[in-house]
């Protein structure tokens, strides 16, 4: 066997520290163009909400969810654009509540449009904002959410039983009976053997898919067979 000191991985991962990433339709969150507040001045910054609002109209976005509604997610895909901004510079996205780093998000010129593919992480625990933009020189901003990183979800399995299979045993004899496969998609769990009379029939087999018994009764009677099946729902 591998030594004391191997270090074993999840094999599946961890459900409670792996992320998965869910795409969405490109939908608007940010459009400071459309707001009181307008361009974010320069050497300043602005926070916005992410994810979970029932529309994005107060940041300028869009009127619907975004698809997002009820969402916690632990980060967020964003493109992030920076529209006509009063000089060169940098702006820096980082998540609500933390001290911003010293990195640059998007880099721009004077009057240039330019954007960005950015990753922010949101609060944990939950705040009054997800993000935070930083800009060096006045401009306004613009910000479309693409998907999201959460924990997986967990799903209950999807399970079914198959169709019973009959075998015929004479008295005094051994009979062996095999539960139909599984349905396409599906994985066999376990196997349901059941005698037609208890007390006379004795099991003398169970293998994955069949199983045997011996009928030491007065009558032929019957050995029946079939499987639990399950899937993880979607696959």
């Amino acid at each position: 066997g591998p030594p004391a000191d191997t270090l074993l991985l999840p094999r599946l991962g961890s459900v409670g520290s792996d992320l998965v990433y869910t795409p969405i339709t490109p939908c608007r969150i940010v459009d400071t163009r459309s707001t009181a507040p307008g361009a974010i001045p320069a050497n300043s910054e602005r926070s916005f909400l992410a994810a979970g609002e029932p529309n994005y109209t107060l940041q300028g976005g869009s009127a619907t969810d975004c698809g997002l509604s009820g969402q916690v997610p632990a980060a967020v895909a964003l493109n992030v654009t920076v529209v006509s901004p009063a000089a060169a510079g940098f702006a820096t996205v980082y998540t609500f509540g933390t001290t911003r780093p010293l990195a640059a998000s998007v880099n721009f010129s004077s009057g240039a449009v330019v954007n960005n593919a950015i990753i922010a992480q949101t609060p944990d625990p939950q705040q009054s904002s997800d993000f935070v933009i930083y800009t060096l020189a006045a401009a306004h901003y613009v910000v479309d959410i693409v998907g999201y990183f959460d924990t997986p979800a967990v799903s209950p399995l999807e399970c079914v039983t198959t169709t019973t299979q009959s075998t015929a045993i004479a008295v005094n004899t051994a009979g062996t009976a095999t539960a139909p496969a599984c349905p396409t998609d599906y994985t066999a769990v376990s196997l349901v053997c059941q005698p037609e009379v208890i007390d006379t029939m004795v099991i003398t087999m169970m293998a994955e898919t069949s199983c045997a018994a011996r009928n030491n009764g007065v009558a032929t009677k019957n050995l029946f067979a079939s499987q639990r099946c399950c899937r993880v729902p979607g696959r």
